[in-house]
């Protein structure tokens, strides 16, 4: 399967071509292109076919329909409901969705940086007239559903913590985008986040490979955890 057709949320500039509307397109318009131009690998709800690798039913689509789903029940912007509703809950308020072009990056949010010696790559913004770095040639508005948030290390283990797996539980959730790394482990009622503004490699596996390990012997080497509240030095209630 072409790349524009595994993941249409990163090929901005295939999709609106295809749809004959300008770039970018927003995240409903992604997903009404994949239901006139796709065809289901299996049907919802349905058992996924063990023919299909991991590659080939990972989608990030998924993810933005449910981001028009919770707009539709609730009524509301999606990233409004997803602050008011669950962040602030947790006592998370700094999160917000990212914006893909680096002159419009939101106050105090770091430079993403690619591969050393990368190249510059054609934005899927039309206002680039010019090659721009990778990590700020994607669209970052049309993820919201599945990775556009702007988080910090604090923020993913605060709403890690107050959303818990439950008693006995080890998890391990990463991201990856050009110019980005996230790790955020949950082992019994111990969290920690690592995030990167940077790319070390291609594959975004890496940072499980590499840091997996390093973590949980971190974990492991503390036989004394501070008893004092540490979230009020944070800024967290």
């Amino acid at each position: 399967m072409p790349a524009d057709r595994y993941d249409p949320t990163l090929f901005q500039t295939t999709v609106a071509a295809d749809m004959g509307v300008a770039a970018p397109v927003s995240c409903f318009a992604i997903m009404q292109y994949v239901i006139e131009d796709f065809e289901l690998s299996y049907f919802p709800g349905g058992r996924r076919s063990r023919r299909l690798s991991y590659s080939d039913a990972y989608s990030n689509l998924s993810f933005c329909i449910l981001q028009q789903i919770v707009r539709a029940a609730s009524g509301v912007n999606y990233q409004r409901y997803v602050r008011e509703e669950i962040l602030r809950p947790a006592g998370v308020t700094a999160m917000v969705v990212g914006r893909g072009r680096q002159s419009q990056q939101r106050p105090g949010e770091v430079t993403y940086y690619d591969q050393p010696f990368s190249p510059l790559v054609t934005s899927q913004y039309p206002q680039d007239a010019n090659p721009v770095p990778r990590p700020y040639s994607f669209v970052v508005e049309a993820m919201a559903g599945h990775g556009g948030w702007i988080a910090s290390a604090n923020d993913l283990v605060r709403y890690a913590a107050f959303t818990p797996t439950g008693p006995g539980g080890a998890t391990t959730f990463f991201g990856s985008l050009n110019g980005t790394r996230s790790v955020l482990k949950e082992e019994d009622d111990v969290f920690v986040a690592i995030v990167w503004n940077a790319s070390p490699s291609d594959s975004g596996f890496d940072v499980v490979a590499e840091f997996g390990g390093l973590i949980e012997n971190g974990i492991d080497a503390v036989t004394i955890w501070p008893s004092r509240n540490l979230w009020a030095e944070h800024g967290y209630p």
